[in-house]
């Protein structure tokens, strides 16, 4: 796994500060510090364009963050990814108007089987066989990559926080729903004719993870990268082995 090369930004994306541990072993790009300001404001075009580019940018495996329409970071930097990977120019905007935006999904009595109790302090957390979801409206909205937030727009006059197994929901119509029944999803593996190998690259400047296949993006997601007290190991790793479902121990040692 090689170390890449500097990123240069997009127009109005800054270059971040490390925000939150991160210990994957993988290729680190440096990177300098800003402030972060979030936007909370819906993508201003008519109709979903919006939640069409993120469903969009989600289905090509381009991270957009989360499906909730929003015009944030991450949909920002995944678009501009998506044009930087095929050689597009930074104006260009997908066709995105087949894209049916939302679907309806009826809640299971399996969804509400996979909640729980969640302890508070690290050490108590360390004792938990796993670590369940405590609401079913935060259950379905990772399950369709979105937020609690943008689930209560969608659906308004539903108090989410007693929603039942048959309850009707209006939710983002992501190519890939998430369903940790189904996980790992997997990509494909390299071809050997490829002539390369794939390299995951940390970029600590962009905040965004890639997946390159030779020289090829295949995919790329949003990440925290390391903080100031614990800073993100800045080098070149070669991947061991690799991990679907990770236990808890590690929160002992907290």
């Amino acid at each position: 796994m090689r170390l890449g090369g500097e990123q240069h930004l997009p127009p109005g994306i800054p270059r971040q500060c490390l925000t939150a541990d991160f210990s994957l072993i993988v290729a680190l790009i440096p990177s300098a510090c800003s402030t972060v300001r979030k936007s909370n404001t819906l993508i201003p075009e008519a109709g979903d364009s919006g939640i069409r580019l993120q469903i969009f940018l989600d289905g090509k495996g381009l991270g957009p963050g989360v499906a909730d329409g929003r015009n944030g970071e991450f949909t920002r930097k995944a678009l501009y990814l998506y044009r930087q990977s095929r050689g597009l120019p930074p104006s260009f905007e997908p066709d995105t108007r087949y894209i049916r935006p939302y679907t309806v999904y009826t809640v299971t009595d399996s969804d509400a089987g996979a909640l729980g109790a969640m302890a508070e302090s690290p050490q108590e957390l360390a004792k938990q066989e796993k670590l369940p979801y405590i609401r079913l409206s935060e259950f379905i909205g990772e399950r369709f990559h979105t937020t609690e937030v943008f689930l209560q727009e969608l659906n308004p006059g539903v108090a989410l926080n007693r929603i039942l197994a048959g309850t009707v929901l209006r939710v983002p119509n992501v190519r890939r729903s998430f369903s940790f029944k189904q996980f790992p999803s997997g990509y494909p593996a390299a071809l050997e004719s490829s002539g390369g190998e794939r390299r995951v690259v940390v970029d600590t400047a962009l905040r965004m993870l890639r997946v390159l296949d030779a020289d090829r993006l295949i995919a790329a997601f949003p990440i925290t990268s390391g903080s100031t007290e614990h800073p993100a190991p800045l080098d070149s790793w070669r991947v061991v082995g690799r991990f679907y479902r990770l236990g808890i121990d590690m929160m002992k040692a907290c």
